[in-house]
């Protein structure tokens, strides 16, 4: 009997797969259909997508960072309560990677390079931070309700932050992923610019360094790649003014819209040509002098918009004990908001500064173990310019990666550009930073390309 069903089957086999298809629309189309009817439509096309896309999540699993980066871009930070389309993807993938790693004991290894020790302890001091901001708490703390929550949401993003930076370093294995990355997020970042300065009716997210990474990476190739074609040089060069002139003229009382971009592109000089750079920072000078009524608006503006606010809250903070008594390992993640609305309500808002964050959440080790990542990540790219690789689009990508550091630790004095805040923006803050742990991640990367090219 078992045996003429199953030649029964082989023999119909296309007609009972279709038959399958059309008896799985017809049954799924319809419940699609109701949960429309009472969620957002985009959450029940992200769970679609979601489960369309499982399959190739296990089987391709480098495509992870294009995926979340692209994902971060495509949808802005408002698309929904609570939820993030980069923050699953990044959790996503690294659960996938890590099955077919423990469970199928497939060969998926880790990056080795000296970036990924001090992300890991970053996470580490990141998880020791919660319960120990908890024991060593003030007992005349004010709570609310769902603080806890909001702790765990924080902490998600102090973790998946360094896990999508080791994700893209373990992934990004060829120089062919790589390029698609690179390309891709210029792709859609232009798109994305153009459709803000047209007021096209659509936005992509462009929030945080978006700008940052667009200008560094198209300035790189510029640079440095000497097999770039004409055609796609003269579309650089027209998109890199177009950033600038939205970020830096228009926007140029917005000092964290514009600052890291000159900071990238000015390392990215410098490394191609110390002479280009100076001649730069003495025609800043003049400029400076030659229009300084109109820089000193500009300044009053800036200070007027946030400039003061910052310096103000930063005085407050150091001079009050509940932050200085937890200067080991913090108040936790999102830990010391119970201590702003405690002492001082009426100066709660966030700390515009992403240094003083990490100290007030993960205390001095915290922030000691940033330096290392940063170093580190530093020295890996210092070490990739000293390597005269022959790989004209590599050398390009690596001075970008080396700008866009430079604009990240810029950035970070001027607000949480790099590990968000999630009181100020949720977890839709992860969009705005992820692009720059999984760009770094793939400065690292580069180190394995070139070894395999060798």
């Amino acid at each position: 009997m078992t045996r003429s069903i199953v030649l029964l089957a082989e023999r119909h086999q296309s007609w009972i797969i279709r038959v399958g298809i059309l008896g799985v629309l017809l049954c799924v189309l319809p419940a699609i259909g109701l949960a429309t009817t009472r969620v957002p439509p985009f959450l029940v096309l992200a769970a679609v997508v979601g489960l369309l896309g499982l399959p190739v999540v296990f089987l391709y699993p480098n495509v992870g960072p294009m995926v979340i980066l692209l994902a971060a871009t495509a949808t802005e930070w408002y698309v929904s309560k609570g939820i993030t389309p980069a923050l699953t993807l990044t959790a996503l993938f690294t659960g996938m990677w890590l099955a077919k790693r423990v469970i199928l004991k497939q060969r998926m290894d880790v990056a080795k390079s000296p970036v990924v020790p001090p992300a890991l302890a970053f996470i580490l001091v990141a998880v020791i931070s919660l319960p120990w901001g908890q024991a060593m708490a003030d007992p005349f703390l004010i709570y609310w309700d769902g603080f806890e929550l909001i702790q765990l949401a924080q902490l998600a993003v102090l973790v998946l932050s360094p896990v999508a930076l080791i994700l893209t370093a373990s992934l990004i294995t060829t120089k062919r992923l790589l390029a698609v990355l690179v390309y891709a997020y210029i792709a859609f970042t232009s798109v994305g610019i153009l459709a803000e300065f047209l007021r096209l009716p659509f936005r992509l997210n462009l929030r945080g360094l978006t700008s940052v990474w667009a200008v560094g990476l198209m300035y790189g190739q510029l640079l440095f790649n000497k097999k770039l074609s004409n055609w796609l040089r003269i579309v650089f060069l027209a998109m890199i003014g177009l950033w600038l002139y939205v970020r830096l003229w228009i926007g140029i009382t917005w000092l964290s819209g514009w600052l890291p971009v000159v900071s990238c592109v000015g390392m990215i000089t410098f490394l191609r040509s110390k002479k280009a750079s100076l001649v730069l920072i003495v025609l800043l000078i003049l400029s400076i002098v030659v229009f300084h009524d109109w820089w000193e608006d500009v300044w009053m503006a800036e200070q007027t918009e946030s400039g003061e606010s910052r310096l103000d809250k930063w005085t407050l903070l150091f001079s009050h004990h509940s932050t200085l008594g937890h200067w080991l390992l913090g108040t936790g993640p999102f830990g010391y908001a119970k201590y702003f609305m405690t002492y001082f309500p009426r100066n709660s808002a966030s700390t515009h500064s992403n240094y003083i964050d990490l100290f007030l959440q993960m205390g001095a080790v915290g922030c000691v173990v940033f330096v290392w990542l940063a170093g580190a990540i530093a020295w890996v790219g210092y070490r990739l310019c000293t390597i005269r690789t022959q790989d004209p689009f590599l050398a390009g990508f690596v001075r970008s990666g080396l700008g866009g550091l430079t604009a990240v630790l810029a950035a970070m004095s001027l607000g949480d550009w790099f590990t968000p805040f999630v009181l100020n923006q949720g977890l839709h803050g992860f969009s705005w930073t992820v692009s720059s742990w999984i760009f770094l991640g793939a400065l690292v990367a580069v180190r394995q390309i070139v070894d395999r090219q060798e």
